[in-house]
């Protein structure tokens, strides 16, 4: 009988161990519905919710919630353009190592080199594109697969220098990120999203992202809406052009 029961569970470990998925073939599957979007346009509503910031002693409160209206380009993974039209005109650029911010009113620009920024804050999902194997230069990353629960769990090889963990949920019917969870390395959670999608031109990208993000002065959410989106469209690179 104890042989029967060895010989069983010996079966039940190399089955599992058959049919475990891995990170690359994860990746490889999300990665059939990015490639189909080489860029993106979008018109977006982000709608913030600041009612979780503590109140001042003394003075006015700060409007608890705030509507930004504007437009979103994107090409390729590491390519975007965002023009907020409302309530204060903005153009934001990035080529994957800069980003440069733009007020169109008076012309002044900031820029922002992000090879560090991406060090703390190395998620980019942008129109559905969402670089899970750059993460791999950085962080170790592991699968956790618990009924109908699929996640790809990423721990950072060098804490000094990637300041984050994150949790990234699948959903196993489409191969995507539903859901983006991001903590410090001591355990605190610094922002989740819950992502909502729609098929467009034969490819899967974000119709609604719902975030809740612990600020330095409370907590704050998030919502955004993308609306007449329009893929491959054939947008040319000096959209994202970035002079100095």
């Amino acid at each position: 009988m104890k042989k029967v029961l060895g010989l069983m569970i010996a079966f039940m470990v190399l089955a599992s161990s058959v049919f475990a998925i891995s990170v690359d073939e994860i990746i490889g599957k999300m990665k059939d519905n990015q490639n189909k979007i080489k860029d993106m346009y979008a018109e977006t509503v982000t709608i913030m919710d600041m009612s979780g910031f503590p109140k001042p002693k003394k003075g006015k409160a700060p409007e608890m919630k705030m509507e930004q209206k504007g437009k979103l380009w994107v090409k390729g993974e590491d390519k975007s353009r965002v023009e907020l039209d409302s309530p204060v005109k903005q153009i934001m650029v990035t080529n994957g190592e800069k980003l440069i911010m733009i007020n169109p009113k008076t012309g002044e620009k900031l820029s922002q080199d992000l090879k560090q920024a991406k060090k703390q804050n190395p998620i980019n999902f942008q129109g559905g594109n969402f670089g899970l194997s750059k993460l791999k230069e950085q962080y170790n990353m592991s699968v956790r697969e618990k009924g109908n629960e699929l996640a790809i769990i990423c721990e950072p090889k060098n804490k000094k220098e990637v300041g984050v963990s994150i949790e990234i949920y699948i959903d196993k019917d489409k191969w995507l990120a539903k859901e983006i969870s991001v903590k410090t390395n001591e355990g605190l959670m610094v922002s989740n999203t819950d992502i909502e999608y729609q098929n467009v031109s034969g490819a899967w990208v974000p119709k609604k992202m719902n975030s809740m993000a612990n600020a330095i002065f409370g907590k704050m959410k998030i919502k955004m809406l993308f609306n007449n989106i329009k893929v491959n469209q054939g947008i040319d690179d000096k959209v994202f052009k970035i002079d100095d």
